[in-house]
């Protein structure tokens, strides 16, 4: 039997995660539309002078990919993509699990370096995931520091 608390705080936190993605939908929207409206309002007004600094749209999508390097959610998204072209998911959720957010990073900016270099060592002794764990975490300690 399903329990109805249970099943109701589930659809009421579903709900909520749903608000909170329209609303940084809606953000996203507004900043991007902020940039065209002022190009069509230059071409519609060559005269007038502007009085604030819009930011252009280029920068408004450099700064959204600049928050989606750092962003720890987008991190584990990318590097579970790049995982699983080699690796099954419960495989891929272990070594997932026992990475920090700069190791993920190092596994995102640095994949082809890092699969060549395992096809290369490990191609006909295979390599299991504690030890590409151990090699990501060293490659990653060598770079960031």
């Amino acid at each position: 039997m399903i329990n109805p608390i249970s099943d109701v705080n589930s659809r009421l936190a579903d709900e909520k995660e749903q608000r909170l993605k329209r609303i940084r939908l809606i953000e996203r929207e507004t900043a991007e539309q902020a940039p065209i409206w002022a190009a069509k309002q230059a071409t519609l007004y060559p005269t007038a002078i502007p009085i604030s600094q819009t930011p252009t749209l280029g920068q408004i999508i450099t700064e959204e990919t600049q928050k989606g390097l750092t962003n720890e959610d987008t991190l584990y998204q990318r590097a579970e993509q790049k995982l699983k072209q080699i690796a099954d998911n419960a495989n891929v959720e272990y070594i997932l699990d026992r990475l920090d957010v700069a190791e993920l990073s190092y596994v995102v900016n640095n994949w082809d370096g890092l699969l060549k270099e395992i096809t290369e060592k490990f191609n006909k002794t295979g390599l299991q995931k504690d030890m590409f764990i151990v090699l990501v975490k060293k490659r990653a300690e060598s770079l960031f520091n």
